[in-house]
């Protein structure tokens, strides 16, 4: 197991949302800072990859979610670089309410992009040495996404905007998720709050791309019943996946 590294954090009120409880999207925002500031400490950060012509890309997340942070209240973010093979690295977050319980687990998996090429490298010793993380030849297994069938009834598009573009040139992948729970609408987002929330990322969206985001609801006679959806995201012309996801959602 590697090297744990915490930080506090109090949730703004621009992060929260109408129900006064973090989005999804500043969620994993949040707890990026907490690896972001774990790897700049161990001279690891952005500034070491981008001489190597490097940055990091995350492949899937894994969310299991007890309670949302709200706003105003602070939390404590752990986060750990677990183990790496040759061309992933995995990384848990944890993070605590204000009585020190645990109300959020991560699982993340991330890989390397080469600027030039576009395309994964290989995780070599000497990028994750201070970490000490496990070198193991076996993949974190991920539960398996459902495919669905996209009835364009069921779509709704968005432009990708300069802000909505980070340092390694490409959609933040914290966006997707806003793009994929946005189409359910006001009611249900204020009725429910997303309990588990496992989300694959296919390909790189770039600025100006024009995308369609997909959602099916699998909805129960039973309102206590917890909800699951499942969402895509493609190209106009549903001929390029970039992203898919399921989400359990729990009455508030």
């Amino acid at each position: 197991m590697g090297k744990k590294y915490t930080i506090e954090h109090e949730v703004m009120y621009s992060e929260g949302d109408l129900n006064g409880t973090i989005t999804l999207e500043n969620l994993i925002s949040v707890a990026i800072l907490a690896s972001e500031k774990q790897t700049a400490e161990m001279d690891r950060g952005n500034p070491y990859l981008q001489k190597q012509g490097l940055g990091w890309i995350i492949t899937q997340y894994d969310l299991k979610i007890t309670a949302l942070p709200k706003v105003g209240e602070t939390v404590k973010i752990t986060t750990e670089a677990t183990s790496y093979n040759r061309f992933f690295c995995y990384r848990f977050f944890q993070i605590y309410d204000e009585n020190g319980k645990e109300i959020v687990l991560i699982r993340s998996s991330f890989a390397l992009l080469n600027y030039k090429t576009r395309r994964s490298a290989r995780v070599t010793p000497e990028i994750v040495a201070p970490f000490d993380s496990e070198n193991t030849n076996k993949l974190l297994r991920f539960p398996p996404i459902e495919h669905f069938k996209i009835e364009p009834a069921q779509g709704q598009p968005y432009r990708v905007r300069f802000f909505d573009i980070d340092s390694n040139q490409h959609v933040n992948n914290a966006k997707y998720l806003t793009w994929m729970t946005d189409p359910l609408g006001m009611d249900f987002l204020t009725a429910y709050f997303p309990h588990y929330v496992n989300i694959r990322f296919e390909k790189e969206i770039a600025y100006g791309h024009e995308i369609q985001s997909y959602f099916k609801e699998n909805a129960t006679a039973d309102k206590e019943t917890p909800v699951m959806t499942q969402h895509k995201i493609t190209s106009l012309d549903q001929q390029e996946v970039f992203a898919e996801a399921q989400i359990t959602w729990q009455k508030r």
